[in-house]
């Protein structure tokens, strides 16, 4: 069981899992957060681009997507290429955001991308390069 836990909060009642998890063994922490470098950073940018709530953040305004909203909506074909298109805005946001960074942390090509309803969410696959040319693969559900 873990000893320390940053909870969401929404209206006064916890929402969903833990964000952050680290326990303790004899007053340390036996293991603390993931800090992730090269390709994991770009992957890293494209899930929180892909989660994130359009509007959600005061400094980023022109940040995130509204795919929590859209799944919602009645199933129309449209939905999934209103899906990409956020997507991909986003996306080119957040690489413009990381341009002068490391090549290796920066998405510079989106070489594909998939959003398919499956029941009540949606599943979005992306192939992505960096900068110095790696290419990672993720999954969103």
């Amino acid at each position: 069981m873990p000893d320390l836990k940053v909870l969401k909060f929404s209206n006064g009642m916890v929402v969903g899992r833990p964000d952050i998890e680290m326990t303790m063994s004899n007053g340390k922490f036996s293991s603390g957060p993931t800090f992730y470098s090269g390709t994991g950073v770009a992957v890293q940018d494209a899930v929180r681009s892909l989660m994130t709530k359009f509007g959600t953040n005061p400094l980023a305004p022109n940040f995130g997507t509204n795919i929590q909203d859209i799944v919602t909506y009645r199933a129309t074909k449209d939905n999934l290429g209103i899906i990409s298109s956020q997507a991909q805005y986003t996306l080119g946001y957040m690489s413009s955001y990381r341009s002068s960074g490391s090549a290796d942390e920066t998405i510079t090509q989106i070489n594909s991308l998939t959003a398919k309803k499956e029941k009540d969410t949606v599943r979005m696959a992306l192939s992505l390069t960096t900068g110095a040319g790696a290419q990672a693969i993720v999954e969103v559900i």
